[in-house]
């Protein structure tokens, strides 16, 4: 591994003179030996610096030294320098990286760890602080879909709930989806129940289903297509169903071992 301050130094080699950014592969020259990024190459008519011709031809000897170096992270305010091979893997579980609160329609983006916080103040009758949820779902009044944030292990989750109608009643379906927030590499260590539970709220009579959690780079609809969720009928929920014609679920969050 270079020294740090001549990694610095040779950074400051591998810098696109057209766009700033850092130069890896594939690395262009232009007919005097000016280098330009694989990106630049392709929208560019003539070198940035001297204005002559760009050739086809690589810089080789470069494209080795920027494959030796570590690059600063992106995200603000993280200090790390990471090699290319590791960049990507550096990237999804950096605490500095950025993430969208999808609760309602909020708009709000920043740090994992100020979501908790956020959720509190923006979204409090969407945002759980213990490891299970209760909360009903009012048949032809609620909405179909809703996401909601619990907080367990001192982690954070998003809980995501979508009703799948149809014509015939038995093939109308709910779905649930938990999505860990954070390094995708955790995501399986963690699972959750779904807990459909009698009128007054207690464990009988119950339906009871586990699934495993997915990281927060995969969609809700690709956990269905890939049978990453839990699914109940809609006609199985009814006979739970209450006077006021609701019916109450329970999402618990469980760290594996």
């Amino acid at each position: 591994m270079l020294d740090m301050e001549l990694n610095k130094l040779l950074l400051n080699r591998v810098e696109c003179p057209a766009c700033l950014d850092y130069m890896v592969l594939k690395i262009y020259v232009c007919k005097t030996g000016h280098s330009v990024c694989q990106n630049c190459y392709g929208s560019l008519r003539e070198c940035p610096v001297c204005r002559t011709e760009l050739t086809r031809t690589r810089n080789y000897d470069l494209e080795s030294i920027a494959e030796l170096l570590s690059y600063p992270c992106t995200n603000e305010g993280c200090p790390e320098f990471i090699p290319v091979p590791k960049t990507k893997s550096h990237m999804l579980k950096c605490k500095y990286q950025l993430v969208n609160c999808v609760l309602g329609k909020c708009v709000w983006k920043g740090f994992k760890t100020d979501l908790k916080n956020h959720a509190l103040a923006a979204h409090e009758n969407l945002a759980w602080m213990q490891e299970e949820s209760l909360d009903r779902w009012r048949f032809e009044i609620d909405e179909k879909s809703e996401v909601q944030l619990i907080r367990a292990f001192d982690e954070i989750f998003y809980i995501h709930r979508h009703y799948i109608g149809n014509n015939e009643p038995c093939r109308s379906i709910m779905y649930w989806v938990v999505q860990y927030i954070g390094n995708p590499e955790m995501a399986t260590k963690f699972g959750y129940t779904i807990r459909i539970v009698g009128e007054d709220c207690s464990n009988f009579p119950e339906i009871s289903m586990n699934q495993i959690c997915v990281d927060d780079t995969v969609t809700f609809m690709d956990s269905l297509n890939n049978g990453k969720c839990i699914g109940v009928p809609v006609a199985l929920m009814k006979t739970f169903r209450n006077k006021y014609n609701s019916v109450w679920f329970k999402v618990s969050i469980k760290e594996l071992k």
